[in-house]
Order: C-alpha cells, then sequence, then structure tokens
C-alpha cells in the first residue's frame, strides 16, 4: 500500500456525499482527478442504498469502480453498512478501512469535496449547539454544500470543516458585498430571537428523511471531566498518532470535548491520553472520585517531562 494518503477526515462525510448521482455523472467528477480519489454518493440504480465511485487506474478500460454499499439492520437490531463481503458500524468505519487496504486497484486517499452551492456571510457568532453543528465568528464567509432541513444548511468553512448552521445568522454573498460588521441591526443577540424549534441530528445522510431525529443533543457546556462508555468499536487510520483505538463497553475518562466534535480522553487500558469522536461514547452516572483510577495522577505521568 502507498502512503501518499491525502489527510482528511472519514467524519466528515458530508463534504464528500454527493447525493443522488448516476455512475457517469461520478466519473464525469473523478475524470480530472488522481488515482486514489472517490467520492459517496447515493445509489440511483438501487434505492435505499450507497455507492461508493472511485478513480482506481489512470489508463485501460477500467479506471473507475463503483461499489454498491447495502445499509441494513444486524442480529442486535443496530443499523450496520455491508460492502465488498464486510460489515461496519457506520461509513466512517469503512472510509477508514479502505484507506489502508485496496480495493481492485486502489485504496482510498483523497475525497473529491463536494461544489458549493452558494456562499453566505455570517452575520452573528455561532458558537454551536450539538456536535454536528459548525461554529462560526461574524463576517466569515462559507460555503453551503446542503441543505438538509429548513432554518440548517450544511457549511463548509475555510479550514474544510463541515457542519450545520443556522440561517438566520448568515446572508447571501456575492463578490463585492460588504457586511458592515458596526451596524447595530447586526447585533450578535437579535439572530438567536429567529430560530425556531430545531431536530436533532443523526451521524450519516441517509438518516437526513427522519429529520435528524436519533443524534443526542450535546450541551451546550458538557459536563467534564467525567467517566463515559465506548458504545462502539473503533480502529482509526493509522497515520492518526493521537487518535485512541475504542473498544465497546471500554472506560474512558473524558477531559474535554472540543469545537469540532473530537472528544480528548484518557483510556483506562494502558493509560493513553488521544482523540475519539464524541458520538461513540455515553456518559456514565459514575462519580470522578469512584472511578476505576485516578485519571489526573496518570495524566500528570502521561504530561510530565521525561
Amino acid at each position: 500500500m502507498t502512503n501518499d494518503i491525502a489527510a482528511h477526515d472519514p467524519y466528515d462525510w458530508e463534504s464528500f456525499f454527493f447525493g443522488a448521482l448516476e455512475r457517469d455523472e461520478a466519473e464525469k467528477i473523478l475524470g480530472p482527478c488522481p488515482v486514489g480519489s472517490f467520492l459517496l454518493r447515493e445509489s440511483v440504480s438501487r434505492p435505499g442504498g450507497y455507492s461508493l465511485s472511485i478513480r482506481e487506474s489512470d489508463e485501460g478500460d477500467h479506471q473507475f469502480y463503483h461499489y454498491f454499499i447495502e445499509k441494513k439492520e444486524s442480529d442486535e437490531g443496530k443499523i450496520v453498512f455491508h460492502m465488498c463481503g464486510r460489515t461496519f458500524v457506520h461509513i466512517p468505519a469503512m472510509i477508514t478501512y479502505y484507506q489502508m487496504h485496496v480495493l481492485a486497484k486502489s485504496c482510498l486517499k483523497q475525497p473529491v469535496p463536494k461544489p458549493a452551492l452558494c456562499r453566505v456571510i455570517c452575520r452573528y457568532k455561532f458558537d454551536g449547539e450539538r456536535v454536528s453543528d459548525l461554529p462560526f465568528e461574524r463576517g466569515e464567509v462559507l460555503e453551503i454544500v446542503g441543505k438538509p432541513e429548513e432554518g440548517w444548511w450544511m457549511a463548509r468553512n475555510s479550514l474544510k470543516n463541515t457542519g450545520l448552521i443556522p440561517v438566520p445568522y448568515v446572508k447571501i454573498y456575492e463578490e463585492g458585498d460588504d457586511l458592515s460588521l458596526n451596524d447595530p441591526s447586526t447585533n450578535s443577540s437579535s439572530g438567536a430571537s429567529s430560530l425556531g424549534k430545531r431536530f436533532s441530528a443523526t451521524s450519516f445522510a441517509s438518516e437526513r428523511s427522519n429529520k435528524r431525529s436519533s443524534e443526542p443533543e450535546l450541551p451546550r457546556t458538557p459536563q467534564v471531566p467525567a467517566w463515559v462508555r465506548v458504545v462502539a468499536d473503533r480502529y482509526p487510520n493509522i497515520y492518526d498518532l493521537e487518535a485512541l483505538t475504542l473498544k465497546e463497553g471500554q472506560i474512558i475518562y473524558l477531559m474535554e470535548v472540543l469545537p469540532t466534535g473530537m472528544c480528548r480522553g484518557i483510556a483506562t487500558r494502558g493509560g493513553r491520553i488521544g482523540l475519539f469522536p464524541f458520538s461513540y461514547i455515553e456518559f456514565t452516572n459514575t462519580s470522578l472520585e469512584a472511578g476505576p483510577w485516578n485519571p489526573e495522577e496518570s495524566a500528570s505521568k502521561l504530561y510530565s517531562p521525561t
């Protein structure tokens, strides 16, 4: 396997999910891209499923391959994704696996970013309410890559991070447009009253028809530090040296929740500090004092100079 994999976040699926797209349209998009470039789309020929389209060669008749992804329910009643004879707990796990394993001729190296529908300029600062939100500053310009529900759009910032933003907080941006940040009408408190009831978010685009009803709401001020329990196995990219490998049922000392939706914590197995997605954990009722070990002492040892 080659080691020229571009750095990207497999959990940032919205940035390379193109929705309903025919094979030939996917190949036109992948045509000018290098080998290993890929995108995710809804399967048009098999409704309810998804397709992973990848450019695996730059010569011959078979340069593009399309892999069907079947969404189904496991014996335990959980939704899983099946592709090429393997089962994955979710799409990001599948993307991570095929970054390290060759498909027909190539592994997944670089996602093709979805083109923006339009650009917006932010009228108010937004800190985010859930792990699926994209925080932004007043005056920041964002690209809109999707409109999954009324009042909330999917946006991408200059760092290529994506997330949901409240429509009342932004205005359509056109070249030459300039929003006066000194205008009293753009006071940061006035936008909040425009927000109505919102639905919860889901972990993948297949659930958008359910109005994002399955993802738990992240409190504005997460109760951290805390003991949390891992709800699903996770094997991160071998090139991500900061990520923790997770085992279902494992107890982790949660140190902080980052604005990106990633968490930093200490694994009880080995005492290693690392990063992991918020969606992989659930909070326990265990008090800090009643935990399996002293996390502060462990952290001080790990951080102390040698």
